[in-house]
């Protein structure tokens, strides 16, 4: 066994779960520090046919770095931001461990001043680049900056032969397959280095939160936004929605979180925020703040209750805020673990960018209520990429919530065609394959699995279920004749 590879002991469980509060289990673990130490240990385990889960962060909630037995290879410790490059963008190449954090830290001290950033700012700071392009995870920016994979020009990956690949954008062939491993959750191979696209911040950016107390209120409010946000000069940066239940779990710890415990308390008559970022010049953004005051006012929501910021420190307490939502969501899955651990986290987060908003959010709250779950929704406003997380106060309930999911995916796909999602799939959603991919993009996924991925070793159980009875979510031993 090579030098790297450390049998499994206690001191290493917390590798074993992640945001989703699943639990793996595995035999041996590694941390490589460099891109020839992750080729040395896949073809040591290659040899001797050992599944491998590669890890990041481990900021995920839908299990894609839990270990389902053989080999955790965790990439922490391959940290370096080995380049930068101006060319007719800034770029950046790092590795994959490093952290989003890291990489604005070091975009500051190379740029000093100049104000560059990479457009894909997912909420958790902590998590790792690797981790990001693994999920092509997008953060609150997404309307108005776009997808992960246009801010990404090259990736050095190792396929599950060990073989480093460098695959850049220097033809279409090329192109479509670094656009494919980008959201690929780990299939195809190892992202090891990437090469990221910058830009330059926006000149000013300044935020405004609304309160509503009614559904219909929030919703006559998007329904003005969308219809006049053509003649709004591209002036909303992005559009975040929280709902009474979401707000009150902050609420109840943001005595304890020092990036937000100074904002104001939420008057209980509101059941509804919207926040609003505005990025652009001075006088646009002012133009656009008027416009949505009145919008606001018209829409029953009082503007002198709103929370008006300006300037990146301010915008960052926004951010953090809405980072919380989700965090104190983990919190209270972890609370009520305590009591029994067979229970994880419980969250859909279907995209349905055809339904009006007040319709979205009654798609989500109806069956909860018929089946007396508790449920919090947050999330964007734009393509309606809102995320319903099922709150169970014991197994019984958390149950119920494993159908209730299902019942909402299947729903969205009869109803609304193929289910879209944010977050990726990892293990935990894996069931919910054939829904979000038709069997063509199934049977190619397998086709370019069994081409870099021959012995099906890498990042098992992720999108693809291990269950080779169940042929439309399997790619294992049955299921690669899709």
């Amino acid at each position: 066994m090579s030098k790297e590879i450390y049998p499994m002991e206690e001191k290493y469980q917390e590798y074993l779960i992640d945001e989703s509060k699943n639990l793996g289990e595995a035999t041996s673990i590694s941390f490589p520090e460099n891109e020839d130490e992750v080729q040395e240990i896949v073809k040591t385990l290659l040899r001797e046919r050992v599944p491998i889960t590669v890890q990041g962060s481990m900021t995920g909630i839908v299990g894609g770095s839990i270990p389902c037995g053989g080999h955790i290879m965790n990439l922490q410790k391959m940290k370096r931001i080995l380049s930068f490059a101006n060319q007719e963008q800034p770029q950046v190449t790092v590795e994959a461990g490093v952290s989003l954090e890291e990489l604005e830290q070091g975009i500051d001290r190379h740029y000093r001043g100049e104000r560059y950033f990479w457009p894909p700012t997912p909420s958790e700071g902590t998590a790792s680049i690797g981790g990001i392009l693994a999920t092509a995870a997008r953060g609150m920016n997404v309307s108005y900056y776009g997808d992960t994979k246009k801010y990404v020009s090259e990736i050095q990956m190792v396929d599950g032969m060990g073989k480093l690949h460098v695959i850049g954008r220097s033809s279409a062939e090329e192109s479509d397959l670094l656009d494919t491993i980008i959201g690929s959750e780990g299939l195809l191979g190892i992202i090891t280095k990437a090469t990221l696209v910058l830009r330059k911040r926006l000149e000013e950016s300044w935020g405004i939160t609304f309160f509503f107390k009614e559904l219909d209120q929030i919703d006559a409010f998007v329904k003005g936004l969308e219809e006049i946000e053509e003649t709004l000069s591209k002036c909303i940066v992005a559009t975040e929605y929280a709902d009474r239940r979401a707000l009150d779990l902050v609420e109840s710890k943001k005595a304890f979180m020092n990036k937000i415990k100074e904002l104001p308390d939420i008057e209980k008559a509101f059941n509804h925020l919207l926040y609003l970022e505005l990025g652009g010049t001075e006088e646009r953004i002012t133009q656009t703040a008027e416009v949505l005051m009145n919008l606001a006012l018209e829409c029953g929501s009082d503007p002198d209750k709103a929370w008006a910021v300006m300037g990146e420190m301010e915008i960052q307490k926004m951010h953090a805020f809405h980072h919380c939502v989700a965090e104190c969501i983990n919190l209270y899955t972890e609370e009520v673990r305590r009591g029994d651990n067979r229970i994880t986290k419980l969250e859909a987060d279907i995209a349905l960018p055809e339904l009006p908003f007040k319709e979205c959010i009654e798609f989500y709250r109806e069956e909860a209520q018929r089946q007396i779950l508790d449920i919090a929704i947050f999330g964007h406003v734009k393509g309606r990429y809102l995320h319903a997380n099922i709150l169970p106060k014991n197994y019984t309930e958390y149950e119920s919530g494993e159908k209730l999911i299902d019942f909402w995916n299947r729903e969205a796909y009869e109803k609304y065609g193929q289910v879209a999602i944010e977050h990726g799939i990892g293990k935990v959603k894996n069931r919910l394959t054939k829904y979000i991919y038709t069997e063509k993009q199934r049977a190619q996924m397998v086709t370019q699995k069994q081409e870099y991925d021959p012995q099906q070793l890498l990042n098992r159980g992720n999108v693809f279920s291990e269950d080779t009875d169940d042929k439309d979510s399997s790619m294992y031993e049955a299921g690669a004749s899709l």
